[in-house]
């Protein structure tokens, strides 16, 4: 994360108060030294005290050592007091300054561990994981075509291509907003990877309404293939020059699926949280990061979660953990429905990146037991998190202007 501090203000900071305490200590301490030791500082009388009436022992006398731990004593309380003091300032300060806009922007992003967090309407990218995000453009591209006279839109059904999955693809076009259906349309796949195999193959094209689709399996044209695939299209319409457009996605043949789920699922409370293992087969080992989506008896989404663990061959499970706060946020009812469980194989540093596990299709239903006060309610804290608000505490303290943290977190943005 980019750095907070931008600019400072120039005030009186916790460290210059301190030592205007300390200096206020000092100063009485040597005023105590003066009054007990009774003199001057090149020397003199220390005065005895009489003699009380009655006493058969005598008075005792005052010794410059008395003196200097009596005054030790009051200096000694003042300071405790003075710290008293400025601590009780300094939290309520910094209770105040929980209240800054970066510092509740921080605390919202790091509500919950970076492994699992609350599902919203807004959290498109979870709630759809596959689904693509091509939009129209002007063509042929915004330079020439100002009025966007012409306009396209060259997508499919999906990126991720695991096993024997199709993918259609497909193409539209309009002309000053209405449809036109293009011409000459040709559409060509092939693998773009280092591990990429056998010839470019010519998709079959048919009409759909005003639009141009193909459908293709790719494991049956690379059926040890992981990595890239691009469709190459090109066509034409009435008044518009031939143009071209790529699009890519990304195939785990069938033979380099690394592991697939089994379909055995158990769920369980650990400490507050919500806790479902996932049986998985594993034929290639490897660090495996595994994600599902969570929804409630009300069909309402409630969160995700994401696991990173290693896994040798055979049969495994791995463990999602659901962080109990996101059911007292989104008041969830059970029983709860893991949904869109997915999965890969990461190859870091390696192209191509990832081995895709194979998709898995259906809903796992935990039991009806839970209520939300099985969960817990607080926070999520942990000693990064809080050396962070430490730091932003201090700028604010030393009037640096903080900018609002757009992301933080050791995994991905939800």
């Amino acid at each position: 994360m980019a750095s907070p501090f931008v600019r400072r203000k120039g005030f009186l900071g916790v460290y210059s108060k301190k030592r205007l305490l300390m200096g206020v200590v000092l100063v009485f301490a040597a005023a105590l030294l003066v009054r007990y030791l009774g003199g001057t500082p090149d020397g003199g009388s220390v005065e005895q005290s009489p003699v009380a009436e009655g006493s058969d022992s005598p008075a005792p006398r005052a010794t410059p050592d008395d003196g200097i731990a009596e005054a030790a004593s009051d200096a000694g309380a003042v300071l405790e007091e003075a710290e008293e003091a400025e601590a009780a300032d300094e939290e309520s300060a910094s209770a105040g300054y929980d209240d800054h806009p970066s510092i509740r922007q921080y605390r919202a992003i790091t509500r919950y561990p970076s492994s699992t967090r609350r599902l919203t309407s807004k959290s498109t990218d979870l709630l759809h994981p596959n689904k693509r995000h091509e939009r129209r453009q002007p063509v042929p591209d915004a330079r020439d075509n100002e009025d966007r006279a012409w306009e396209v839109l060259y997508t499919a059904d999906r990126y991720f291509v695991r096993g024997e999955e199709p993918i259609s693809v497909s193409l539209a076009l309009w002309h000053e907003g209405e449809p036109v259906i293009p011409t000459g349309v040709v559409m060509v796949a092939a693998p773009t990877g280092a591990s990429g195999s056998g010839n470019p193959v010519e998709l079959s094209v048919e009409r759909v309404d005003s639009e141009s689709r193909a459908t293709l399996v790719p494991n049956e044209h690379w059926p040890e293939y992981v990595g890239e695939l691009e469709v190459t299209t090109t066509f034409t319409a009435p008044g518009l020059s031939e143009q071209t457009g790529r699009l890519s996605f990304y195939l785990t043949a069938n033979a380099r699926i690394p592991a697939r789920f089994t379909g055995q699922f158990s769920d369980d409370n650990r400490n507050g949280d919500l806790t479902i293992e996932v049986g998985v087969n594993v034929e290639t080992a490897g660090t495996y990061r595994v994600e599902a989506n969570l929804f409630d008896r009300n069909d309402q989404a409630v969160a995700w979660a994401q696991s990173e663990t290693k896994l040798s061959p055979g049969i495994s499970s791995v463990t999602l953990l659901f962080y109990g706060l996101a059911f007292h946020d989104a008041r969830a009812v059970a029983p709860f429905s893991l949904r869109q469980l997915r999965g890969y194989r990461l190859r870091r540093g390696d192209s191509p990146h990832r081995e895709d596990m194979s998709t898995y299709d259906g809903d796992y239903e935990t039991s009806a037991r839970y209520s939300l006060s099985d969960f817990r309610s607080e926070e999520y804290t942990s000693p990064q998190k809080e050396r962070m608000l430490e730091r932003y505490r201090d700028a604010i303290e030393r009037g640096v202007v903080l900018t609002e943290p757009e992301f933080v977190g050791g995994g991905r943005q939800p």
